[in-house]
């Protein structure tokens, strides 16, 4: 572990790991750090990053609970995931993920080949962010924040999902596979700080919008790609004319202001912070 910084390496040493299994960095996210852990799996370690003290770190029993959620509502696109809690400090976790290095993202190029998938998850998203307050984030935030870049004027940054990847791309079965461990909460427990809530609404109301423009409509993005290099002289369109789906997903993004003030309660994990 000598690689990690001091701060990483005292937090490990709470935890039944092997520490000579410890790789590189693989990715690095708001909330994770991402390290190859053997050959087969990596290890993510929670940041003590600025965001996360404003955010709200998580403890490992909220972290269990989504992923529990996870697994019970999206059980087609949830990773085998391991939650470790620290031997001394049981609030305290890391993460045993599978490692996925031929996994592709998501984007504006691979995503007609898991289209079909893709808009089946986000209308049970859609569905459980207004019965449960509950939504899973897809973009992630390097995906949040190319699919922002996207949107300037000579912009060389392409949107993509970095929390859905997917697997055998290459192999003709192509399967979306999440490899997030969190759902955005938009309830008035008590149970996450007013910054926590501000930000998850900010980031649901924000992901919608950027699915609609960028990833809704398979084929229409594909036609305008394909009229934009055979220099047509119309003006391609981004997207054919809105489907029910498009239409739903649309209706979604004006929902919040409409919702109730107190959502249906849900089992608190306040007491065990």
């Amino acid at each position: 572990m000598s690689h990690l910084k001091k701060y990483y390496r005292q937090y490990l040493l709470d935890f039944a790991v092997d520490s000579e299994k410890i790789g590189p960095l693989v990715a690095k996210g708001k909330q994770h750090r991402v390290h190859l852990y053997g050959t087969k799996h990596v290890i993510k370690i929670p940041r003590a990053s600025l965001y996360m003290r404003s955010y709200g770190r998580f403890t490992a029993q909220q972290v269990q609970r989504d992923i529990d959620t996870i697994r019970e509502l999206f059980p087609e696109i949830s990773l085998q995931t391991q939650v470790l809690c620290g031997r001394t400090h049981p609030e305290r976790y890391v993460l045993i993920q599978e490692y996925l290095p031929h996994a592709e993202p998501v984007n504006r190029y691979t995503v007609a080949a898991v289209h079909a998938q893709l808009h089946s998850l986000m209308r049970k998203n859609i569905q459980i962010l207004r019965t449960q307050f509950l939504f899973l984030d897809i973009f992630g935030y390097q995906g949040f924040v190319c699919s922002l870049r996207a949107l300037l004027p000579f912009t060389r940054s392409r949107a993509q999902l970095t929390n859905l990847l997917i697997r055998n791309f290459r192999d003709g079965d192509p399967q979306l596979v999440l490899v997030d461990t969190n759902l955005s909460h938009l309830n008035h427990a008590g149970e996450f700080r007013l910054t926590h809530r501000f930000i998850d609404f900010g980031t649901i109301l924000v992901s919608l919008i950027l699915y609609r423009l960028f990833f809704s409509s398979a084929a229409g993005r594909r036609k305008a790609v394909n009229t934009f290099e055979s220099k047509s002289t119309t003006r391609p369109s981004c997207t054919n004319t809105p489907s029910d789906s498009n239409k739903r997903i649309l209706f979604a993004i004006a929902e919040p202001v409409r919702w109730p003030i107190n959502p249906p309660n849900r089992p608190s994990l306040a007491t065990t912070r």
